[in-house]
């Protein structure tokens, strides 16, 4: 009895002094029993008896231990809700199948909207990883008689906006053209974005090689220039670090008599990432020398030459509300000093949205269906829960009726 006697010691002292005497003569009796079929039975006897009151001896320790610990304070509420989850793990662990059940409802849930959850917060909650992304607008020009969402604007447009509108900071054009690449290695179709300088600065665009378009490249007269986009450095140039400085020929489709291919050097790439586009994804992007059409007199002087979608940048403290409703006094003006460009039965008019909405307006619906829907299958897994429990209770009723009695 001497093994008894310290297995005995896993108990605290209050229960040693109560039931101690109880569990000797149980192991007396039932130790004579197992000695009586022979020693692996008595030895089997042994190692039952000291792994259950080890688990017991520790699991009545942890009860007597948060119970005197257990008060109104915030440890020891802690510590009482500690000692119902042990005893829950303990009760789960006695019915596997049912604990399966539960964990696994529950976890496919749980899991399904942490999932669905992430990717509705990544793209509609979070907001866009850009410096004062809050404050940029796309600008439209619908056409509601036509049905056209976005007419887009004219220079002309443009400079009178830049010339009236005190509430923005800085208008920034993109267009976009299909060119025929001349100088890698084979000739091939790409897509390229017409663009002022400040389109990387306000949008968030960096270089990871050389540079991206600055200021001077803006204007007549200038050298045509253009920056890759790393996907694009990759598939065409084989990511070739020396690609700066390399003269590509870009078609532009001699529309005004000139040379029909424009040399146009590479100054940088962009580090990898996906770029707005109005309607296509660009394979790089280019300044308007690089396009004879984009600095014509056919596109620099007609009000209703209009190719270029626009983005605003709020000037700071200047809320969005206040910047539409400078953009539509000035357009207001427009359209009255102007009525052939702006047809009063087609229903020209102006809106600026957030850029983020813009992006998002897409995807939008789908998302917030996927999240209503995941919310359901959440709100399906707890009500089988709940049946699971209930169906355990109903079959523990006669326990508790025992307990009780």
């Amino acid at each position: 009895m001497i093994l008894f006697r310290l297995l005995l010691l896993a108990y605290p002292k209050p229960f040693r002094l109560r039931f101690g005497p109880d569990l000797a003569a149980d192991v007396r009796r039932l130790g004579a029993a197992a000695a009586g079929k022979g020693h692996l039975a008595l030895i089997w006897f042994w190692i039952t008896v000291a792994v259950d009151m080890g688990r017991t001896g520790l699991s009545e320790r942890w009860r007597s231990w948060a119970t005197r610990h257990a008060d109104t304070s915030k440890d020891g509420m802690m510590m009482t809700w500690l000692y119902e989850i042990g005893n829950a793990a303990k009760r789960l662990s006695k019915s596997p199948g049912y604990a399966l059940a539960f964990i696994v409802t529950l976890g496919l849930a749980i899991g399904v909207n942490s999932s669905v959850f992430s990717m509705v917060n990544g793209v509609l909650l979070q907001p866009l990883p850009y410096a004062d992304a809050d404050r940029i607008m796309v600008v439209k020009q619908p056409v509601d008689a036509l049905g056209v969402d976005d007419a887009l604007f004219s220079f002309i447009e443009l400079d009178d906006f830049r010339e009236a509108v005190s509430s923005v900071d800085e208008f920034v054009e993109f267009g976009d053209w299909e060119f025929t690449v001349l100088g890698a290695d084979a000739p091939h179709r790409a897509v390229g974005g017409l663009v002022t300088s400040n389109y990387f600065d306000v949008l968030g665009v960096f270089a990871g090689l050389g540079r991206t378009l600055e200021e001077e490249d803006d204007g007549l007269g200038v050298e045509p220039v253009m920056v890759l986009t790393h996907a694009y450095w990759e598939s065409a140039f084989g990511s070739d670090p020396e690609v700066v400085g390399t003269v590509m020929r870009l078609e532009n489709l001699n529309l005004d008599g000139g040379e029909p291919f424009t040399p146009t050097r590479i100054v940088g790439v962009l580090r990898p990432g996906l770029h707005y586009t109005g309607t296509r994804q660009p394979d790089f992007f280019v300044n308007y020398a690089a396009n004879d059409h984009y600095q014509s007199a056919a596109m620099r002087d007609a009000r209703d030459h209009r190719m270029t979608t626009v983005f605003a940048r709020a000037a700071p403290s200047v809320s969005q509300e206040a910047v539409r409703q400078e953009l539509e006094a000035v357009h207001s003006r427009m359209r009255s000093e102007f009525p052939e460009a702006y047809d009063p039965d087609l229903g020209y008019r102006i809106e600026a949205v957030p850029w983020e909405a813009e992006l998002t307006k897409e995807g939008r619906t789908t998302f917030l269906f996927l999240m209503g829907t995941v919310v359901i299958v959440l709100l399906l897994a707890a009500f089988n829960v709940a049946n699971l429990l209930l169906t355990r209770l109903i079959r523990k009723q006669g326990e508790f009726s025992t307990r009780s009695a």
